[in-house]
């Protein structure tokens, strides 16, 4: 596989990309932070805080539902890019004067409906861009550069801890920055490239009548085919064993009493997930993508049984960065998969149904996580999340084998 061919995806995939690599450097810096803030500051629980996570998550799922189909209505996509991004900018400042459990939750909730209404229209556009022998690599490009922001965002929070002063605020508000960057790339560098919107516009043309408008509805829904419905119970189950990166933290300071753990959690993580996502994608263009998927459900696996039994700070990095290997494996062959599944008239509501499936899952996911944590303690949550990758496992002989 050569690494090179990556430059040959066109430039709507690498702004998108870019875009993605400068939201997640904000995002993982108050993400990095927020529960040392919410519990030392705020004296927020472990179960606060995960019902926190789960609810505003599930937020950010709900909304992409209705992203996606407006997006296949529009048969455009750069215009919801560019209001989720905007709103992203207004939201993240929002963050970072915020003092009550309250204000956290409007700007967390804020924030998080910007990413539902991205998140569809962002992956719809990827499907629509990338030639069909290359659509794994493309979503792996995509996540491998999210994941590159990520790992710079857990970088500039963990020489923060190191060497700042105490002061969050200060920090938050360096990380409202990059996403002004990030709407300049979706403005000046992306483009719509569905060819159901070109045909649509051939025909405007030649007939000389207005342009005829969809009815924006649910509709899109029944058009999408039974192989899709497989692979979305079995997301749905895969997502009931993933949880917030909270409980990895927490988890982290549990075991090592060493407060910048966070950040060197988020480092590990990110880096493996973006070392993996791209290699991966290129996997998913030429192998059975099931069995791709079963290796990345047994690394969930294998994570959570060293932060069960860590006792170290090695190997709570050494979790976390297993962890990024399952989350550059799954994340990325997921949404591939969806794109490769789907058509243009229906992408975006196949990537919201997808997401919102998915935020469910996690909602219920953090809760029981969460609940699990506060009763039997923190070592003992991770085993929720074993047993429910084991069964997501057992479901990938059900998926049809993609030709």
């Amino acid at each position: 596989m050569k690494p090179l061919k990556a430059f040959s995806l066109p430039k709507s995939i690498w702004a998108i990309g870019l875009m993605t690599l400068l939201m997640n450097v904000s995002t993982v810096i108050i993400f990095s932070l927020s529960p040392l803030y919410l519990t030392k500051v705020l004296g927020v629980s472990v179960l606060g805080i995960g019902l926190l996570e789960g609810v505003v998550e599930f937020i950010s799922w709900v909304t992409r539902i209705f992203s996606g189909v407006i997006s296949d209505a529009m048969r455009k996509r750069k215009p919801l890019l560019v209001i989720a991004v905007g709103l992203t900018c207004l939201a993240r400042p929002l963050f970072a004067v915020a003092t009550t459990i309250t204000s956290v939750f409007i700007s967390r909730a804020t924030d998080r409906i910007a990413n539902g209404l991205q998140a569809p229209p962002r992956d719809a556009l990827i499907g629509d861009s990338a030639p069909k022998n290359m659509q794994g690599s493309a979503f792996g490009l995509r996540q491998s550069l999210g994941m590159l922001g990520s790992t710079a965002g857990a970088i500039l929070a963990f020489l923060w801890l190191q060497n700042g002063d105490g002061n969050f605020t200060d920090m938050f508000w360096f990380a409202a920055i990059s996403p002004f960057i990030a709407l300049l790339f979706i403005i000046f560098l992306v483009k719509d490239n569905t060819t159901v919107a070109r045909h649509e516009q051939v025909l405007v043309e030649n007939k000389s009548s207005p342009k005829k408008v969809q009815r924006l509805n649910l509709r899109h829904i029944k058009t999408l085919p039974r192989e899709y419905w497989h692979l979305l119970v079995v997301a749905f189950i895969f997502c009931m064993a993933t949880y917030s990166g909270a409980f990895m933290i927490l988890r982290g300071e549990e075991v090592t009493k060493i407060t910048a753990i966070g950040p060197a959690v988020m480092i590990a993580q990110n880096t493996m997930a973006m070392l993996v996502a791209y290699p991966l994608g290129r996997l998913f263009d030429v192998f059975d993508y099931r069995w791709l998927l079963a290796l990345g459900f047994a690394v969930v696996i294998f994570a959570n049984t060293i932060f069960s039994f860590a006792d170290s700070v090695t190997w709570i990095i050494v979790g976390a960065g297993f962890w990024g290997v399952q989350m550059g494996i799954n994340q990325s062959l997921l949404t591939a998969s969806v794109s490769v599944i789907t058509s243009e008239s229906n992408r975006a509501t196949a990537f919201g149904v997808y997401y919102i499936t998915a935020g469910t899952a996690i909602l219920v996911a953090n809760t029981v996580v969460g609940r699990i944590a506060d009763e039997y303690g923190l070592e003992n949550s991770f085993y929720y999340s074993t047993v429910m990758a084991i069964i997501a496992m057992a479901c990938l002989p059900f998926l049809r084998k993609r030709h």
